[in-house]
């Protein structure tokens, strides 16, 4: 049963590569040399030094975007929702690899 189950995974992981590559989609090649925490992390230290209110917000998403011109060519996306009645309804940070942090302009 393992090897039917782990042979079953094998093909539809190979298919699924097959398929992003047919897409013209990159996939990461090596894991994020940033965690996904210390991603977290770091957007919210960029916040409060930037005098950015997140108290109204919640952690939206967090999600590895592939590609980017940034060292390790991929960076984290993380978004913050508004929970309330706020001036910004998202506050969304792009976390490359390198620690780098900037705020990107949304809603």
């Amino acid at each position: 049963m393992k090897i039917i189950t782990a042979t079953l995974l094998l093909n539809l992981s190979s298919e699924c590569d097959v398929f992003a590559l047919q897409r013209g989609l990159n996939l990461p090649e090596t894991r994020p040399s940033l965690t996904l925490r210390a991603a977290i992390d770091l957007a919210e230290v960029y916040a409060k030094e930037h005098k950015i209110d997140l108290s109204n917000h919640y952690l939206y998403s967090v999600r590895l975007i592939p590609g980017r011109e940034a060292r390790g060519g991929q960076a984290w996306e993380v978004v913050w929702e508004q929970s309330q009645r706020v001036d910004d309804d998202e506050v969304q940070f792009i976390v490359d690899m390198d620690k780098k942090v900037t705020r990107q302009p949304r809603g």
